[in-house]
C-alpha cells in the first residue's frame, strides 16, 4: 500500500501537507501550514475534517456513470480519480501538488485554459487536469469549454429529463421575480425534440470561489439553543458578509424552494462566494441546483395535506419547518410567478407529456395557494392541509348540489 506526500494548495499558497494513499486516494494525514487558507476557514481543520472535505469533493458513489468514468481513467475509486487529476475544481481554487512536481497555479489553473487536458509526469506516476473528477451530485454531468468559457451540462434521471426542465423553470421563476442572483439554465434538445440536458455557465472564476454551506457551519461551534439555520447566517456574517443580505437571500431561497417544492436543498448546493486571495466574502452564491423539484417523481396529484407533509433535505427535514425561519414572507411576489396554465404550457413545450404537465401544474397551483396563506400569517402544518382538503371537498359538494 503506497503513500504520497502532497501540498494542499490554495492557488500558490501551500495551506497544508497531505499524506494520501496512492492506491485508494484516501487521506491518511494532514499538517496545517497556513490554517486560514485551509478548508473550513482553517477552523479545526484536522485529519477528520480534511478527510470529510476530501470525500465531499470526490464524485459520489451513487453517480450512475461512475463505473465508466473510473474505467476510462484507469482508477479504482472516485478519490483516486480525483487525486490523479490534482483535485482541481471549477468551483474553487484548491488543488494538490505532488511533492516531486514543481507545479504552480499558472500551470494547472483551469479558468485560464481552453479546456484541453494537460498531463504532468512525475516519479510516482502521471497527473492530469480533468475538472470532471470533482463534480459532485448523483446526476450525470460534464464540464464543456466553449470559446474559453466553462459550461456545465447535466442530465436527469428520467427519460423525459424533467429534472433538467425543472432547472429551466426555476430560472424562469427567478427572472419573473426580477432577481439577479441565480444561475440561468437553458435546455439542450435531441433531434426528435426531447430534452437531453440542462446547461449553465460556471458562476465562479479565478477571483471568486464557492464555499458550500456545510463548510461554513463546520467553521465554528454552535450554541445548543441556536438553530443550524441561524448559525449558518451567523458564520457567514462572521466571515464578513452583511447579515441583512445573507438573511434576505436565504429567505428568498427558502420561499422559492417551497413554491417549486425543491426537496433537495442540502448544505452542499448553496453557500457563499469568496475572494480566494483576500478570503473576503463577496456575496451569497447564486441559487442553483433546483432539479429535484416540481414533483419530478410524483405519480399523482397530491392533496393539500400530503403537500403540507413534504419532507426535504436541508437544515431540517420538514418543509413547513423551513418556512418558520422566514421573517419576511412576501419576498416572493405571487403576482409575478408563473400561473398554473403558464406552468403547464412551459412543461409541455419542453417535452413533458400533457398528463404529467397537468399533474405538475395542479400540485404547483396548490403550493401557490399555500404560500399565499403563509404570507397572510397561516402556519402551513399538516392540520392546515387537512383543513384545506375539507374546505375543497365541501365546496365541490355544494357545486354539485349535494
Amino acid at each position: 500500500m503506497g503513500a504520497g506526500t502532497y501540498f494542499l494548495k490554495h492557488k500558490d499558497i501551500s495551506a497544508a501537507i497531505m499524506e494520501i494513499n496512492t492506491d485508494t486516494g484516501r487521506v491518511q494525514g494532514v499538517t496545517p501550514l497556513v490554517p486560514e487558507h485551509m478548508p473550513f476557514a482553517g477552523y479545526g481543520a484536522d485529519l477528520k475534517k480534511i478527510a470529510v472535505w476530501w470525500d465531499h469533493r470526490a464524485i459520489p458513489q451513487k453517480r450512475s456513470d461512475l463505473a465508466d468514468l473510473l474505467k476510462e481513467a484507469g482508477c479504482g475509486s472516485p478519490e483516486e480519480f480525483m487525486m490523479k487529476n490534482l483535485s482541481l475544481s471549477l468551483s474553487d481554487c484548491y488543488w494538490i501538488c505532488p511533492e516531486e512536481l514543481p507545479l504552480s497555479w499558472k500551470d494547472v489553473n483551469l479558468y485560464s485554459g481552453a479546456g484541453n487536458t494537460v498531463v504532468f509526469s512525475g516519479k510516482k506516476g502521471s497527473y492530469s487536469t480533468n475538472p470532471d473528477s470533482t463534480l459532485g451530485g448523483n446526476l450525470e454531468k460534464r464540464w464543456v469549454n466553449q470559446n474559453g468559457e466553462w459550461f456545465l451540462y447535466k442530465s436527469g434521471e428520467t427519460i423525459d429529463e424533467q429534472q433538467s426542465v425543472n432547472e429551466a423553470f426555476a430560472s424562469y421563476l427567478h427572472r419573473k421575480q426580477g432577481k439577479e442572483n441565480y444561475v440561468a439554465y437553458t435546455l439542450s434538445f435531441q433531434e426528435e425534440g426531447r430534452c437531453a440536458a440542462c446547461i449553465c455557465r460556471d458562476f465562479t472564476s479565478v477571483d471568486m470561489e464557492f464555499i458550500p454551506a456545510y463548510e461554513m457551519v463546520e467553521s465554528g461551534k454552535k450554541a445548543n439553543d441556536m438553530s443550524m439555520y441561524e448559525f449558518y447566517i451567523a458564520r457567514c456574517t462572521a466571515a464578513g458578509a452583511a447579515e441583512s443580505s445573507v438573511r434576505n437571500d436565504m429567505e428568498y431561497q427558502t420561499l422559492s424552494d417551497y413554491l417549486i417544492t425543491n426537496t433537495d436543498r442540502h448544505l452542499g448546493n448553496f453557500g457563499i462566494l469568496r475572494n480566494p486571495d483576500t478570503l473576503e466574502v463577496i456575496s451569497c452564491a447564486p441559487i442553483f441546483d433546483s432539479g429535484n423539484s416540481m414533483f419530478y417523481n410524483a405519480v399523482y396529484e397530491q392533496s393539500y395535506e400530503e403537500l403540507a407533509a413534504t419532507r426535504v433535505t436541508s437544515f431540517v427535514s420538514d418543509e413547513a419547518k423551513m418556512l418558520s425561519y422566514v421573517r419576511i414572507p412576501d419576498l416572493i411576489d405571487l403576482s409575478c410567478v408563473p400561473d398554473v396554465n403558464e406552468t403547464m404550457e412551459f412543461y409541455v413545450e419542453n417535452g413533458i407529456s400533457e398528463n404529467k404537465a397537468r399533474l405538475i401544474a395542479g400540485n404547483y397551483g396548490k403550493k401557490i395557494e399555500m404560500l399565499q396563506d403563509f404570507q397572510k400569517g397561516r402556519t402551513v402544518s399538516v392540520y392546515y392541509g387537512r383543513e384545506k382538503d375539507l374546505q375543497k371537498q365541501q365546496a365541490e359538494k355544494r357545486k354539485s348540489g349535494g
